[in-house]
């Protein structure tokens, strides 16, 4: 039953940071099937709503942080490349001078 409380205490907590007022007890209740009326239903569906949003925002800007990163690391390792490729064809042609 412990764990019907945390639960109950997180959506509390996502429940107010979308600016809808909610005891964890009366969630628990809700969920125990005790009636409510459609004022309080309609804001418990707004909150799960707009936290869901929120989640998928998350998501969202994490994918694109990720593939921003990726995309600078390949840069970095085709600079990386280039650079080594210009190094060889240096010491290539200091090589071929050096010899006559």
């Amino acid at each position: 039953m412990g764990w019907a409380v945390d639960k109950a205490r997180r959506i509390s907590r996502r429940c107010a940071g979308v600016g809808v007022g909610i005891a964890p007890a009366r969630l628990q209740q809700i969920t125990a099937g005790a009636p409510c009326d459609a004022r309080e239903l309609t804001d418990l569906k707004f909150a799960l709503t707009a936290t869901e949003i929120q989640h998928e925002e998350r998501v969202s800007k994490f994918e694109r942080r990720r593939r921003c990163g990726i995309q600078w690391l390949i840069v970095a390792g085709v600079v990386l490349v280039l650079l080594n490729v210009l190094v060889c064809m240096a010491y290539v042609m200091l090589s071929m001078t050096h010899h006559y």
